[in-house]
């Protein structure tokens, strides 16, 4: 990545910034690439890292200064707000636990849902296997030929059948699983910034 590029990835990767901190930054990237003599061409992140990692490290570096001010302040102000906040919390208290009730009670609802559905299509396909197991004295029993061949041939279709419906009931059940560890997932657990 050239000099320039590099220079305007980082200027928006900065943008939650205040402006005289974000400027002091960037002043100072371009002061760097300026006195290391990089051309046009030459591919600054082999020195720097990448705009993303400036970026980090410049957006940690301001945070950890704005900590200090704020501790060394301590003022009334701070103060007011962590009480704020501890008041807005309990207000909230009655609305908030209800509507957590309710999205935990329907993920529990979903997850039981998932699992009988998967239960009764394995029990399907048990019951279309035992279906044909059970037909197998048929063919004993039966007087003609063509009573015989029909009892085999319904013995030849569920056995088979049920066991690709078990196996292929089987993957559905993996994927609907899945698909509700996602959802659990996007719902419970905090992406990073």
């Amino acid at each position: 990545m050239n000099k320039e590029r590099f220079m305007i990835e980082l200027e928006r990767l900065l943008r939650g910034l205040p402006s005289d901190e974000r400027e002091d930054a960037l002043n100072y990237y371009r002061e760097y690439i300026e006195d290391a003599g990089f051309s046009d061409i030459d591919d600054v992140t082999d020195k720097l890292g990448t705009p993303k990692q400036v970026a980090r490290s410049i957006l940690g570096e301001s945070v950890e200064k704005h900590v200090e001010v704020q501790r060394e302040k301590k003022d009334v102000r701070s103060g007011a707000s962590t009480l704020w906040r501890i008041l807005l919390y309990i207000c909230a208290a009655p609305f908030a636990i209800p509507v957590v009730a309710v999205v935990a009670a329907l993920f529990i609802a979903l997850v039981a849902v998932v699992f009988s559905v998967g239960v009764a299509l394995v029990c399907s396909g048990g019951a279309m296997i035992f279906a044909g197991i059970i037909l197998i004295p048929a063919v004993f029993w039966s007087l003609t030929t063509p009573q015989v061949m029909i009892v085999i041939g319904a013995i030849l279709v569920l056995i088979p059948l049920g066991v690709i419906w078990c196996i292929g009931c089987y993957k559905v059940c993996g994927v609907m699983l899945k698909a509700v560890a996602g959802l659990a997932r996007k719902m419970f657990v905090r992406k990073e910034r």
